[in-house]
């Protein structure tokens, strides 16, 4: 989108649409030809989402499946899934933070860099773009699905456990 919007805008002042439309009463900075950002291969990102998602449709179906059997189920193993779960916000965890704030390690969200504590969800992958840091934003993207993958084997462990309870 934003490749496309930068096109748009040096398109309009190649073509002098600002300079046509600019009031001379009060003129306005006309806006300078931007180079067009590279693509971000957001692939890894997207095929980890769809992991992630299937097994949280394994871990659904086995949830839905096991509930008869959850009252009979020895404690230890009610004890093992619940542990398993508490373990998931963690999987989304980089020790080694965001960048610029190595404070805040969430790969999914954390308050934005200039909005306070307003959140941002990928924050990294999110400012790098808005930043114009492509290199580190395909990077976060990388970061962002291994946490995904993470996440994803603990919820398909999670499905397992459940699933044995059939």
């Amino acid at each position: 989108q934003r490749q496309d919007a930068i096109r748009e805008q040096n398109r309009a002042i190649e073509d002098g649409v600002f300079a046509a439309v600019n009031d001379p009463r009060r003129p306005l900075q006309l806006p300078k030809v931007e180079e067009v950002p590279p693509a971000i291969n957001f692939a890894p990102l997207e095929n980890a989402s769809n992991r992630l998602a299937r097994a949280a449709e394994r871990y659904r179906k086995a949830s839905e499946d096991a509930r008869p059997k959850l009252a009979t189920a020895a404690p230890s193993v009610l004890q093992s899934i619940n542990l398993r779960l508490l373990q998931a916000e963690r999987q989304l965890i980089d020790p080694a933070g965001l960048p610029r704030r190595p404070w805040y390690r969430h790969l999914l969200y954390a308050p934005g860099f200039y909005t306070g504590y307003a959140v941002k969800t990928m924050p990294g992958v999110r400012e790098g773009i808005e930043e114009k840091k492509y290199d580190e934003a395909e990077a976060e993207v990388i970061k962002l699905a291994k946490a995904l993958d993470r996440e994803t084997a603990l919820v398909n462990a999670a499905a397992g456990d459940l699933e044995r309870l059939r």
